[in-house]
């Protein structure tokens, strides 16, 4: 019943050519470092299907690669990720599925509703997101209580919680900030399915309520939350409405590779 969901990707080099990833495949840090801060620059985290109400999530492999590979659309956590862990398995690394809980700007302990990557690699354990639309590692993280790595232009950690359990912190100007909380306890792409489709369905969930595009770019990152286009570079920040739709959809398609066409309903 639930067998699409565990498919190998269609075509690995049809995948590689939409990140602009060329040559072997190597199993190691550097290698997953390039691929993870290639996928956030290549392919934004957006849930227009859902804020829009464009067409369901499919989480079957094969629709997420229609999608997102051949379609050049970008998706949220649970397609992402998904996409993601099929692409590694295929590559040949060991690597399930893991749970987190967004804990960023929050002061209460937040339900299970993201869905992470850990890889296992020479008996380590490692943490990787692509599917998460805001101020994530660009590489992996080594699951070891205070480890910290800088990566691109910011250092992240992670700090061990007990059971299973780790904190993910980003290490800012103001401070340490707590991004998300995972736990290495494997779990299976079919246990996502009640969770996407809360986030899906629920009215209370943030992705029926805001709308939300995001993708890391040389030097910094471009964003739409709500009505409102920013772009963070180097020299500052520049942000302007969005509200109308002939400029929405003009900067999606611009700033974020995402074909107007793509955004008909289905």
């Amino acid at each position: 019943m639930y067998q699409a969901l565990y498919e190998p990707i269609p075509d690995i080099d049809g995948y590689f050519e939409r990140l602009g990833i060329s040559g072997p495949i190597h199993r190691d840090t550097p290698w997953l470092d390039a691929l993870i801060l290639a996928h956030q620059m290549s392919i934004p985290f957006e849930n227009l299907d859902v804020f829009e109400g464009l067409a369901p999530i499919n989480l079957r492999i094969g629709a997420l690669y229609q999608k997102i590979i051949t379609g050049r659309r970008g998706g949220y956590c649970f397609e992402l990720n998904a996409l993601f862990h099929a692409l590694l398995r295929d590559c040949g690394f060991r690597a399930w599925p893991c749970i987190c809980r967004i804990v960023r700007g929050k002061d209460f302990t937040p339900p299970v509703l993201h869905r992470g990557t850990i890889i296992e690699m020479d008996g380590r354990l490692f943490f990787g997101d692509v599917g998460y639309g805001g101020p994530m590692p660009p590489g992996v993280l080594p699951v070891e209580d205070g480890s910290r790595r800088y990566l691109v232009d910011t250092a992240f950690r992670l700090n061990f919680k007990g059971g299973s359990w780790w904190a993910l912190i980003r290490e800012t100007a103001e401070g340490p900030e707590p991004i998300l909380e995972f736990s290495t306890n494997p779990v299976d792409p079919v246990d996502f399915i009640a969770l996407n489709y809360y986030c899906e369905n629920h009215p209370q969930s943030i992705f029926r309520q805001l709308r939300m595009v995001n993708r890391r770019t040389p030097g910094g990152s471009c964003a739409i939350t709500g009505d409102i286009f920013t772009q963070w570079t180097p020299e500052g920040k520049e942000t302007y409405s969005v509200a109308s739709p002939a400029v929405r959809f003009d900067t999606l398609e611009q700033a974020f590779g995402i074909p107007r066409a793509s955004l008909n309903r289905s």
